[in-house]
């Protein structure tokens, strides 16, 4: 992250450029980021112990956006600053590619355990970290010796969720962590990893399709695919409360085919809601 003179982590200038943001204790912002023909402009704020969904179309930029905060992606244009110190903690993330961010050479546990090579924690603290991410995913214990090659389909991407929240990060970023699990999988790690974040009070992005991972967030961001005068950049064309929008959600995230009918329906849907406001009026 370091190399990307667009990205801001740590304590020092990073703290001081976010320091105007006040209350909202900003942990990631993103001002007019863009990646040509992947993202349009972005601009968010994602406060400390925020937990957000990123929704939307295949191919409307949720998974660049989390690479960029991930410091994996450069902007074309705009800033993305992520405010992390060791007080904090680290930023963690489970790439949607789970076979290929796996190392071949390392077992499970070593794969599992990468993330605490930077920390000088005593054995048994080390151990503890581990078997406690393991809990997270519900991870067989009996698989830890072996290499990630040999596991199956649905126990790979558990290796990388574990490696994502080893350190115990401040910033958690997760792309379709669950969609290579079935149901009964899907269903265990989805518990114990809200359990897991409502201890840690980590911030979440969390890139998904599946509107039962909605259970794990606050808010949405509805991202649909570029305009007719850009088409290949996706955007943000909606954020919206979870706990009152899950049909609104799922009928942005599937049913616009661009940006342009994205923002028509929010309109739509919002203006239906205020009728139905008054209507229920004494």
């Amino acid at each position: 992250m370091g190399g990307n003179p667009a990205v801001s982590a740590g304590g020092g200038s990073g703290l001081d450029a976010l320091g105007a943001l006040g209350a909202l204790d900003a942990l990631v912002e993103l001002t007019d980021a863009r990646v040509d023909a992947q993202l349009g402009p972005v601009s968010i704020r994602v406060a400390a112990g925020e937990r957000i969904a990123l929704v939307g179309r295949n191919g409307s930029g949720k998974s660049t956006l989390l690479r960029l905060v991930a410091g994996l992606a450069s902007p074309s244009s705009g800033r993305v600053r992520v405010r992390l110190d060791r007080a904090r903690g680290p930023l963690g993330y489970a790439p949607q590619a789970f076979r290929a961010s796996l190392l071949p050479w390392l077992s499970v546990r070593e794969n599992v355990a990468l993330p605490l090579r930077a920390e000088r924690l005593a054995p048994s603290e080390h151990a503890r970290r581990v078997d406690r991410a393991l809990d997270v995913v519900a991870l067989d214990r009996a698989l830890l010796s072996r290499r990630p090659q040999t596991l199956s389909g649905g126990e790979q991407p558990l290796v990388v969720l574990a490696r994502a929240v080893v350190a115990r990060p401040a910033v958690l970023l997760l792309d379709e962590p669950c969609s290579a699990l079935d149901a009964v999988a899907r269903g265990t790690v989805r518990r114990a990893l809200g359990a897991w974040l409502a201890a840690s009070g980590a911030t979440l992005l969390l890139v998904t399709h599946d509107l039962d991972d909605l259970a794990l967030v606050e808010r949405a961001l509805v991202f649909a695919k570029g305009t007719s005068t850009e088409p290949g950049a996706g955007r943000v064309v909606a954020d919206v409360p979870v706990a009152q929008a899950r049909a609104q959600i799922a009928r942005l995230a599937a049913g616009a085919e661009d940006a342009e009918d994205a923002e028509d329906a929010t309109s739509a849907e919002s203006g239906r809601g205020a009728e139905a406001h008054v209507a229920a009026a004494p």
